[in-house]
């Protein structure tokens, strides 16, 4: 606002009229992603632009969790097999191991990036012959930079024969070790990685939104602020599970998320 502010007491002297030009911009090298802008000048000396960018890769990147499985419950189970011979033949048949020991208990889990941000930015050349030019502005996207998914499905499964051919119900119990997860906790298991949606940016760089020829190219560095990264769930057990196996994976990137780089090199076509 500012910016805004600022260029209505130079517009007038500058040689570019206020919204005399239109310009689209296509950004295909980023560490944004690709994306699409729409500028137009505001004088010689600010111009202003707005667009979308995404980052299309880790849509589904999967992983499986190793976890303790509490060995009390294990051996509840496996009692409750030896004492229910239904129970033992409803498993055969679903092709799961009759020893609870055998069973597969990782978390297989299914990630996805969202890093989906439109985006209104004000370019300042403080020297209006030259391209060089200061950028702010904001970013503007999901709360959600990462979303995990999984389940332990054969475990669940196990459980579930176990209560539907007349055994205890143990999907409310505890399951594993460290966590309190019970059977139903492991059905789903979500969480995400919190950002802000309002991200303030600040770059420099080359190269004109406008460009003065109908076609020119713009590099730009800068960053934007996003805040400290915040595992969530809807389910506190399961919200610190994915916050320890999370962090476990990715070190200790996450709280150096706060600020995101952005280099970005875009191509500036203008309309008219």
């Amino acid at each position: 606002m500012c910016c805004i502010i600022a260029c209505s007491g130079v517009s007038a002297q500058g040689n570019v009229k206020a919204f005399s030009h239109v310009s689209v911009g296509l950004e295909f090298l980023s560490t944004t992603g690709f994306g699409l802008e729409v500028a137009t000048p505001l004088s010689s000396n600010f111009a202003i632009r707005g667009g979308i960018s995404m980052l299309p890769f880790l849509q589904n990147y999967k992983r499986d969790f190793n976890v303790s499985v509490n060995d009390g419950i294990l051996t509840q189970i496996d009692n409750a097999i030896a004492n229910y011979p239904q129970i033992k033949d409803a498993l055969l048949q679903q092709g799961l191991p009759t020893n609870p020991r055998d069973v597969n208990t990782d978390v297989n889990t299914t990630s996805s990036l969202g890093l989906v941000n439109g985006k209104i930015l004000v370019d300042i050349y403080p020297i209006k012959k030259y391209s060089f030019h200061l950028t702010a502005g904001v970013y503007i996207g999901s709360t959600d930079l990462l979303k995990t998914q999984g389940t332990m499905a054969d475990a669940v499964k196990v459980l579930d024969i176990v209560k539907e051919n007349g055994g205890p119900d143990y999907l409310n119990t505890p399951y594993v070790d460290g966590y309190q997860l019970t059977g139903n906790d492991l059905r789903d298991v979500k969480g995400s990685l919190k950002i802000n949606s309002v991200k303030p940016y600040i770059g420099l760089g080359f190269g004109r939104a406008v460009p003065k020829s109908r076609i020119g190219f713009a590099f730009e560095i800068g960053a934007f602020y996003q805040g400290n990264p915040k595992i969530t769930s809807n389910n506190a057990n399961v919200e610190r599970f994915v916050n320890d196996k999370v962090t476990e994976a990715i070190g200790d990137v996450i709280s150096q998320w706060s600020i995101y780089p952005v280099v970005s090199l875009k191509i500036n076509v203008r309309i008219f």
